[in-house]
């Protein structure tokens, strides 16, 4: 069972669901949970995955775009 995440403010609670999405990973990859785990390392590795699927998108809208292709 994980501990509860009691910050106030909405952008340090996202915390709990950024931990909550790294078990999710950890069950997808076949690891087991690890209940334990930090919420604001979860928060800090979930910020950086967004960023990357962002990036890796916006790319991809770009070349598209260029090619004519909608």
């Amino acid at each position: 069972m994980m501990e509860p995440v009691t910050w106030s403010g909405k952008a340090l609670a996202a915390a709990g669901m950024a931990r909550v999405r790294h078990q999710m990973r950890r069950l997808a990859r076949g690891c087991g949970t690890s209940p334990g785990a930090s919420p604001t390392l979860a928060l800090i590795s979930e910020r950086r995955k967004q960023r990357r699927a962002l990036r890796g998108c916006r790319t991809w809208l770009a070349a598209t775009r260029r090619a004519g292709t909608r």
